[in-house]
């Protein structure tokens, strides 16, 4: 097992490398997928030429992001796997702190909210609970620097009633839900994502290395 405080592996005999394997190179995937996206979400100039617009352009990696998120979080908390290979997740991505108060802590506090994945995998149930009650200002919308003032100027009065925004002047992305009759908002701070994923990947790639070099 890899400790990421002091950089040092060990070994025991009851370790299944095959598992440790599995589990490193689907976060490996995801990390990377999720790094990839939010780079083309993040960039000054894009060519969305093989999509039909800009806004299916982003909410493509927008999608694609959330759904790498799920599968990162999934490696930390899944009660349907084994708890000794969850627990052992944690510890060699120093996924959870205990503070000096004895509270866990999520050391990646954005990949391990699930609010804005539970409502892009049921976005047709949540729009048109939203739609009902007057909450609602198209499918997914963007803002971004450049864009037609007038356009721009309406969507930023109307930003409280659109339920799938994407800001790029922010670098956040924001959805509307209901949850027991009450319009909650969530964002992401993409700025902070980006940290988080890259903080990851250093532990990944080191656990990558020492699984290929030495056991693979």
């Amino acid at each position: 097992m890899y400790n990421p405080k002091t950089g040092a592996w060990s070994e025991n005999a009851n370790d299944d490398f095959n598992e440790h394997f599995e589990t490193t190179y689907y976060l490996k995937y995801n990390i990377e997928k999720a790094i990839y996206s939010l780079d083309k979400i993040m960039k000054r100039k894009i060519d969305y030429s093989e999509f039909s617009n800009r806004c299916v352009y982003y909410h493509f990696y927008i999608d694609n992001l959330l759904n790498s998120l799920g599968h990162i979080r999934r490696r930390f908390f899944n009660n349907n796997v084994e708890q000794e290979r969850i627990e052992r997740n944690r510890k060699e991505y120093n996924y959870i702190l205990i503070n000096e108060h004895g509270k866990s802590i999520c050391n990646y506090p954005i990949i391990g909210d699930n609010n804005i994945r539970n409502f892009i995998e049921h976005i047709d149930e949540k729009d048109e609970v939203l739609m009902n009650i007057g909450i609602y200002y198209g499918s997914f919308n963007v803002i971004y620097k450049g864009m037609n003032q007038r356009l721009k100027i309406e969507l930023l009065n109307n930003e409280k009633k659109q339920n799938n925004l994407l800001n790029l002047l922010t670098k956040e992305y924001k959805i509307l839900t209901v949850e027991d009759g009450i319009v909650k908002e969530y964002k992401l701070n993409l700025i902070e994502l980006e940290q988080e994923l890259k903080e990851l990947k250093k532990i990944n790639d080191k656990i990558w290395s020492f699984l290929t070099d030495n056991i693979f």
